[in-house]
């Protein structure tokens, strides 16, 4: 998906970082066991999403 979406070159004018839209991702997993709750999963993510962003943008960050 990252690698399509970076060949279409959608034009992105008043971004101050890139000149075309580029994709920054966070994907967490989680192994369900008692305790788990989908708020976790969603705050893992989001974790990820930030470090992607702070990392350069234009990449997924993960924890699998």
């Amino acid at each position: 998906m990252h690698d399509e979406i970076d060949k279409l070159k959608f034009p992105n004018e008043k971004a101050p970082t890139q000149p075309t839209v580029t994709v920054s991702a966070g994907l967490a997993m989680m192994f369900p066991k008692i305790g788990n709750s989908h708020d976790q999963l969603i705050k893992m993510a989001d974790e990820l999403l930030y470090k992607a962003k702070k990392s350069g943008r234009n990449q997924i960050q993960h924890n699998c």
